[in-house]
């Protein structure tokens, strides 16, 4: 989503295929220390977001570690708790100098992209910056980039992402797409926001729409060219017309995310004007689960399983 207001993969291991038990990295199997809460006798249930910014949440120099440690701050027990996560890094003047170094709790994974919104002042420094990042064995992904159609330039962001995909290729690594568009035309975005990844890549790439907020028919039109395409969903679904929620229904259980993004988009079930949190994925997890079935939060820990971190 829009940078700002709204805008979600780390050790190496084998890429997705198209069985529906796909991961990012077989390797990473420990979760982070454990939160002491007080027992409710309700099962606490691990999470992954997929999709948050660190660097906007703590500062450039930030560490998952740091991140995890913050207060909590819930409005009430979600029975969740934080496992694991997608540290989007896509902000050219806030790349990471280090991925382990940033990126230090098992369960976590770093991709690294180019904002649409910054593709005017994506220079030269930056783009081999870039080059050095995306190639490490230590990031996992391609993201966020994209599309914004409600921001300036999108000859030249249409022009980055066509560079950027083909490079793709040669990383073999999932990418994270962004394609916003204007208020009541969401559709259109990703339809044609779909004409440069049929040219560049292959059936069988990985591909994760963040903040999806397109129609069933989208969902279909995108499954049917990339099987391992997944759409994440974040606190908008709480603002979705009935079109955008029958996208929702549409998505096929294996092949939904969820997301906080982190920090921005505070899930309405928190106090306003509070920072938002990886922490705050439960909530997220029980806005989207009224639109799904089955609607139950537990539902979603299958995706610990799915595109993500094993």
């Amino acid at each position: 989503m829009e940078e700002g207001s709204a805008s979600g993969q780390q050790t190496k291991g084998p890429m997705p295929s198209t069985s529906g038990n796909e991961t990012y990295s077989a390797a990473v199997t420990k979760s982070p220390p454990k939160v002491a809460r007080k027992d409710t006798g309700r099962k606490v249930l691990e999470a992954l977001d997929g999709h948050f910014h660190l660097d906007r949440i703590m500062g450039k120099s930030a560490k998952v570690s740091e991140m995890i440690q913050m207060p909590l701050r819930q409005a009430h027990d979600s029975q969740m708790r934080l496992s694991g996560g997608v540290a989007v890094f896509c902000d050219p003047a806030k790349y990471p100098h280090h991925i382990l170094q940033t990126v230090d709790v098992p369960g976590f994974v770093a991709p690294i992209g180019v904002h649409p919104r910054h593709v005017l002042s994506w220079n030269a420094p930056q783009k081999e910056a870039f080059k050095i990042l995306v190639r490490s064995p230590h990031t996992k992904a391609l993201g966020e980039i994209g599309l914004d159609f409600t921001a300036k330039g999108i000859k030249k962001q249409e022009e980055v992402l066509q560079y950027l995909l083909r490079g793709s290729a040669d990383t073999a690594k999932p990418v994270i797409l962004q394609l916003r568009g204007r208020k009541g035309h969401e559709d259109e975005a990703y339809h044609r926001g779909l004409n440069l990844p049929e040219a560049c890549l292959p059936r069988e790439q990985p591909i994760q729409l963040h903040c999806f907020s397109g129609g069933a028919d989208v969902v279909a039109r995108w499954q049917r060219r990339f099987p391992n395409s997944y759409m994440g969903f974040s606190d908008l679904v709480d603002s979705f017309n009935e079109h955008q929620k029958r996208g929702l229904e549409a998505v096929p259980a294996n092949r939904l995310l969820l997301e906080t993004d982190a920090p921005y988009l505070t899930p309405n079930l928190y106090i306003k004007g509070r920072v938002n949190t990886p922490h705050r994925i439960g909530e997220v997890a029980t806005l989207v689960s009224q639109f799904t079935v089955p609607r139950t939060v537990g539902y979603f820990y299958c995706l610990r399983r799915q595109f993500l971190c094993n």
